[in-house]
């Protein structure tokens, strides 16, 4: 059995009821994007930027690793068929009058226009959701563009504001303090408590953001006034 986890796995991590896997690099987008895809065994699945972890309550580690042996089968028998990854076309607003972008610019020793030109090209991939309810994590950001997160967290950023930091982007689903580097707003609503499900973007979907006017955005904002 664990030579088996190890065909996929760097590392496993066994607590109570759980188990927590690396894969390795050559199965890692493909074998995220299977289970996320799928009915699951288990009672919860959880993703990590480079790990995932499995639940079933009541279960015994023995009984863990046969319903991930069960998946990995799965995902064995499954490899020569593609996954329907959705693509979305996000709408942001760029805003060139908000701070973090200027403090952005001289950071990163480069133009504003610039800045909204490379991360308007980046071909992301939803790499995560959690920190907030609905906090999306997207990888695939111009390396040109990776920067640290802000020395002082901003104590209110408004739903809807798309941050870069680190290598990643990400959107605000709520108000919430943060310290990601506010560029844009995306005047839509991507996570809704009321909805099922909440969020309809799921880990390993493709995103790709277009830019819109102030005019647009106030148009279309479906967040009211912050």
């Amino acid at each position: 059995m664990v030579n088996v986890l190890e065909k996929y796995f760097d590392q496993t991590f066994f607590v109570p009821e759980s188990i927590i896997c690396w894969p390795n690099a050559v199965c890692f987008d493909a074998l995220i994007a299977f289970v996320s895809h799928q009915q699951t065994l288990f009672d919860e699945v959880i993703y990590g930027i480079d790990s995932i972890a499995f639940v079933k309550f009541g279960t015994s580690q023995e009984e863990l690793i046969h319903l991930l042996l069960q998946t990995l089968e799965a995902f064995k028998r499954n490899q020569d068929n593609s996954i329907e990854l959705f693509s979305h076309d996000i709408p942001i607003y760029y805003d060139l009058n908000v701070k973090d972008l200027n403090a952005l610019a001289i950071s990163l020793k480069m133009d504003k226009e610039e800045i909204i030109q490379r991360h308007e090209k980046s071909i992301l991939k939803v790499a995560m959701i959690g920190f907030l309810p609905g906090f999306i994590y997207m990888k695939g950001l111009d390396q040109a563009l990776y920067s640290n997160r802000k020395k002082v967290p901003s104590p209110r950023i408004a739903p809807g504001s798309v941050g870069i930091a680190e290598t990643f982007t990400g959107i605000y689903p709520i108000q919430s303090p943060g310290g990601w580097n506010i560029i844009g707003f995306c005047p839509i609503k991507l996570f809704d408590v009321n909805k099922h499900p909440a969020i309809h973007l799921k880990i390993g979907d493709e995103v790709r953001f277009h830019s819109i006017s102030e005019k647009e955005y106030l148009k279309m904002n479906a967040h009211g006034k912050y």
